[in-house]
Formats: C-alpha cells, structure tokens, sequence
C-alpha cells in the first residue's frame, strides 16, 4: 500500500534500517552531501521535503520515494530521491509521484543504475549526462483524470 511518510515512533527505526540496507540516500546541505544514515538525518531530509510517500505491506517496507527541495541561489528544484527493493515498486512510487506532484522534477543518477528505464518510461527524460551520473527531467504534468464514459450513460444522450 502506497501511502504519505509519517515519521513516528513505530515506523522511523525500520525506515532507517531499510536506507541503509538498500541503497545510498542523500541529500545536499551547504554543498555538501549529506548521508541518510540515522533518525536525525532522515528527519532533516523529511523536513526539507514537499512529499514523501511509502510502499509497504503492513510493517514491511519495500519502497521510499521523496521530492527534496534544492534552494540554489535564486532558484528552486524538486528532486526525486528514492529507496526501492524491486523495479515494480520503482515503477508504483513514480506513478504515485505523476498522480500527485504537478511541478517540475528532477532526479540526479548513475549511469549504471536500474531505475534509468524505469524513469523513462515513466515521463522522465535525459536532461544531461554527466561523468558516472546522468540528470533526468520531467516536465510539469498538466494531465488530468477523467473518468471514463459508460455505456449505458451514452445511451441516456
């Protein structure tokens, strides 16, 4: 089940395991890379977060996706930075994102990482490519849901 981040005293210990046996999380203060290892620096990712979302099924925990707030002299990014155990859980974390972030998002990777494909089928685009990393991009995402038409609704016309 997708659902927001909420840091609380039952969830925050097992987050924090799941970042560090899954994969290198960080985030950039003062220039500086910051590593998600601990409760304090997960709480000052969450806070200089504008969304966070979790998959898990009951305490297990299988996916972690936030939108960091880059605040770079006059300007401000969205990053995508993001925990997964498997590409399906990648790819349920994107859609989530799509549905419910509208801005512009950027997402900072290596070259050699999996969720590369993931991304791009999922609306992100190539934006640079640097030495081991690559930039991707998704622009803002001004699609809207609507409902499908039923059939019997198209005989009352």
């Amino acid at each position: 089940m997708l659902e927001p981040l909420k840091l609380s005293k039952y969830y925050a210990p097992s987050v924090v395991d799941f970042i560090r046996t899954n994969q290198h999380l960080y985030f950039t203060k003062d220039n500086k890379r910051v590593a998600v290892k601990d409760l304090e620096t997960l709480t000052k990712l969450t806070k200089e977060c504008s969304f966070s979302v979790m998959k898990a099924e009951g305490a297990i925990i299988s996916g972690l996706l936030f939108v960091w707030v880059s605040k770079n002299f006059d300007s401000k990014r969205q990053y995508v930075k993001f925990v997964y155990n498997t590409p399906k859980d990648l790819e349920d974390l994107i859609v989530y994102l799509n549905w419910h972030v509208a801005g512009e998002i950027y997402c900072k990777i290596s070259k050699t990482s999996g969720a590369i494909k993931v991304l791009r089928t999922k609306g992100f685009h190539i934006c640079a490519d640097r030495n081991k990393e690559m930039l991707l991009f998704r622009a803002k995402n001004t699609r809207k849901f609507y409902a499908p038409i039923k059939e019997e609704d198209k005989l009352d016309e």
